[in-house]
Parts: structure tokens; sequence; C-alpha cells
């Protein structure tokens, strides 16, 4: 009790690692295109015209996932270092949806799918970083944010890239 309370001793060989940051960055996205919105009057998906509030509203973002999701005793440095990462790391991301010719608008965040099965007896489990949908008809497209740019289809054949293919089939299955 006395060293919890008062020498407050900080965890042992904690660092913030890639997986944290990028569990801190998807609550930051979450957030982000969950809240564009109602954040920004008439928003549905970023543009030209309204990005630099969509990268306020990033920043914001990322400064409530990072007090929400940073579960280690950082100190303020690597706090800092974190935050600032995040941000210029997500506004590129915001600016390049600002720059993209796609009329998509992000619909679907974060869905999971437990025990998907592929075949008797192997299934998998997972998140689909986001879903983004044509309003005006029932077309659609992924966004991996570690993917990156969209895999051709022959890219996918020749390199046998599983993940967007395998998102594709639990999501008409969904």
């Amino acid at each position: 009790w006395f060293v919890e309370r008062y020498l407050r001793p900080g965890g042992i060989d904690q660092a913030i690692d890639p997986k944290m940051r990028g569990s801190i960055a998807h609550v930051a996205l979450q957030r982000f295109y969950s809240q564009l919105p109602s954040a920004i009057p008439g928003a549905e998906r970023v543009t030209p015209d309204n990005v630099e509030a969509a990268v306020e509203l990033m920043h914001r973002c990322v400064d409530g996932a990072l007090d929400s999701g940073l579960r280690i005793d950082a100190d303020d440095l690597q706090r800092r270092e974190l935050g600032q990462g995040l941000q210029r790391d997500l506004e590129q991301l915001v600016r390049a949806d600002a720059a993209a010719s796609s009329t998509f608008v992000p619909r679907k965040l974060e869905v999971s799918f437990k025990a998907y099965e592929l075949a008797p007896g192997v299934a998998v489990s997972g998140k689909i970083d986001r879903v983004d949908a044509d309003p005006f008809s029932a077309r659609g497209i992924i966004v991996d944010y570690k993917s990156g740019a969209a895999p051709s289809a022959a890219q996918i054949h020749d390199e046998a890239r599983l993940q967007i293919p395998l998102y594709l089939l639990v999501l008409r299955d969904q």
C-alpha cells in the first residue's frame, strides 16, 4: 500500500510501443470520423473547403485519445512526442482525404467480426478500420489505415494479400 500510494513507482519495462501507438491512433480516427458531421456543419467527408477545420478537429481527437488511451506512466516528454507524432501523421491522412477525388463518405468505423468461418474448422476474427460508401449507390470502399493505398487486383493475386478480400467477404455476409 505504501509503495503504490506514496512512492508510486512506474511500470517496469513499459514503453510506448507501436501497438499502443496504433491503438491510440485508431481511437482518434474513430472519434474524428464520428464527430466530423456535427463538428463541421454540412461535412460528411473531408474536402478541400473544410480541410483546415478538419485538421483542427483531428488534433482535438488525438488529444482526447491520448487522455483516455495512454495506459502507462509516460513522462511529459514521451507524451508530447507521441501526441505530436500522431497529430502530424493523422493530419497527413486528413489532408490526403481532402485531396482525394473520391465522393465516398465514411459510413462504418471499426467494424468487428468474430469467428468468421472461412472453411470448416477455420475461423478468423478482426476489425475493419473504415468503410466508405457512395451516397448514391451500393458501392463502397474499404479503408485500412496501415495498408495505405488500396492494392490492385493483380497485386492481391500476385502477392497473396488476403486482408482486403477477407474484409470483402465479411462485409458481404454481414
